[in-house]
């Protein structure tokens, strides 16, 4: 279920349209190409549960030890305490290697079984040192000194080792990171390629395993260069997409070019469309400020506007240059903020 991760969700999202078509035409096969996408960029590892205890008392707070693997996506702090007749509340919170508190699990001391007890959770923290640190809410009037147990579960990304990430920006790897972890991208061997050029098949294919575009597969292909079954359901589902095709220029009947190389402004087209804000950028009159917005026609600078606005699309100087490469780099980028776009 874009964005989120296979720990956080179950098998997905329901495409009823395809769903009926592949029930109508069983030589139309949804989703065969999931076999594929997973090329070993990322393993999810689940930690062995680590219990600790502890003992609170009126007035003040106690701390245990945890140590927070690298790159964890999801971290699981729960406690729990007494019998269903103890009149004791505790609350949690987890506190990073810097000293600062996250935000405290307090709820409310319920009579039973699923009473007494606290969980707190943490997504994307830091490595290191942390500690959860539990107080009791009742005063030392009428609170007495509780034990309680506790369990700390984490779950963490290892990724595919890469030789030429290390001079590239911390935000840029963490993209790269969150690409592989969705399987919208995979490493080309032991590389990533951010300089290289993205073909038009590989960014439709992009935006279907990103989830940003739902499959769509007819009888024939409707371009006469697109002929294998996965790259005609990656080019067909970009070109059926909700808000209108993704790319502009392909006429059915045509050639797509798969292998050609996408240009920053077919980019910027397709993310703004893929992104569901398209009316946006068809909306009104855009006054670009780049030296080269003559080379961007008038009806397409709305969507240069949107894309760069909502993040998109990335500029430097003070040029957009539509003509120029669309890189493995900036695709990483792309996903990342649809993502982020979808979850706003």
């Amino acid at each position: 279920l874009p964005p989120y991760y296979q720990h956080e969700v179950g098998a997905g999202m329901l495409n009823a349209q395809a769903a009926v078509l592949e029930a109508a035409f069983p030589q139309r096969r949804f989703g065969q190409w999931r076999g594929t996408a997973y090329r070993n960029q990322v393993q999810f590892v689940s930690s062995t549960p680590q219990v600790f205890t502890g003992t609170s008392t009126p007035g003040s707070s106690n701390d245990s030890s945890l140590t927070m693997p690298a790159n964890t996506l999801l971290a699981s702090v729960q406690i729990a305490w007494g019998s269903t007749l103890s009149p004791n509340n505790l609350n949690l919170a987890l506190v990073d290697p810097q000293g600062a508190s996250q935000p405290t699990a307090n709820a409310d001391n319920q009579p039973g079984l699923t009473g007494r007890r606290q969980r707190a959770v943490v997504n994307l923290p830091n490595g290191g040192p942390w500690r959860a640190r539990v107080a009791a809410t009742l005063g030392t009037a009428t609170g007495t000194s509780q034990s309680y147990t506790g369990v700390f579960e984490t779950e963490s990304a290892r990724y595919a080792p890469l030789t030429d990430i290390g001079s590239l920006d911390s935000s840029s790897v963490s993209e790269i990171y969150q690409n592989f972890r969705s399987l919208a991208m995979w490493p080309i061997g032991q590389h990533f390629r951010p300089s290289f050029a993205i073909t038009r098949a590989d960014f439709a294919a992009a935006l279907v395993m990103g989830g940003r575009v739902p499959q769509y597969l007819p009888a024939q292909s409707n371009y006469a260069d697109v002929r294998d079954r996965t790259t005609m359901l990656f080019v067909e589902s970009a070109q059926a997409a909700p808000a209108g095709p993704l790319f502009l220029n392909p006429t059915p009947g045509g050639n797509f070019q798969p292998d050609a190389a996408v240009d920053r402004l077919t980019a910027a087209v397709a993310l703004v469309r893929a992104a569901g804000l398209r009316q946006q950028a068809e909306s009104g009159t855009f006054a670009l400020t780049y030296t080269d917005a003559a080379l961007i026609p008038a009806s397409l600078r709305g969507y240069v506007a949107v894309a760069v606005q909502n993040g998109l699309m990335r500029t430097t100087g003070t040029t957009f240059n539509p003509q120029g490469s669309f890189t493995r780099l900036d695709l990483s980028h792309a996903m990342v903020r649809l993502a982020t776009l979808a979850t706003q």
